[in-house]
């Protein structure tokens, strides 16, 4: 029996769904999330898009004002989570306003590439209209990579707090059914 699962170094299979929303996300202006930004920070939101397996590419994106949402490579996706949950909202906010400091080791980038293997590539959305990206490779971090580390420890709350959310969500589904 053939192996099935992607190697590494392909590119995941997407949607034009996934493609647009990730797109609509990295393109996102943001005029009103701007100014909720301290005026000495640069960075209003992130665009993360983090392996899940071997055929799943999920794209974190969090903004300054708490929005957290995330898109599937398959095209589904997991919206407004933060607007009921403020535990996701507070992870959300905080990323962004942390990310400010891991900004210095970011490069600025006009294409906006896809990761391939296990590496994360977040992006960095400015003020100014610059975008920057990092590429994190978890479990590969060195002592030069404190930024880096905080920023994966930073967006996994991120996504442990939309988890909560959801199993949440799912414990009162299943209340209203008996």
């Amino acid at each position: 029996m053939a192996d099935k699962r992607r190697p590494l170094l392909n590119r995941y299979p997407v949607t034009p769904n996934y493609l647009a929303a990730r797109a609509d996300a990295i393109a996102f202006e943001a005029t009103e999330i701007k100014k909720m930004v301290p005026q000495d920070n640069e960075v209003y939101g992130l665009v993360i898009d983090l392996p899940m397996g071997p055929n799943l590419l999920s794209t974190l994106v969090c903004y300054a004002n708490g929005a957290a949402n995330i898109y599937y490579n398959n095209g589904g996706s997991l919206l407004g989570t933060s607007m009921k949950y403020r535990p996701v909202a507070h992870a959300a906010r905080l990323l962004v306003l942390s990310a400010e400091n891991c900004l210095a080791d970011a490069e600025k980038v006009n294409s906006y590439d896809l990761p391939m293997g296990r590496m994360h590539y977040v992006y960095f959305l400015t003020k100014k209209g610059f975008i920057y990206r990092t590429v994190i490779t978890p479990n590969n971090f060195n002592e030069e990579d404190k930024g880096r580390k905080l920023l994966f420890h930073l967006y996994q709350n991120v996504l442990a707090e939309i988890r909560i959310a959801q199993l949440k969500e799912e414990g009162e589904k299943g209340k209203g059914n008996s």
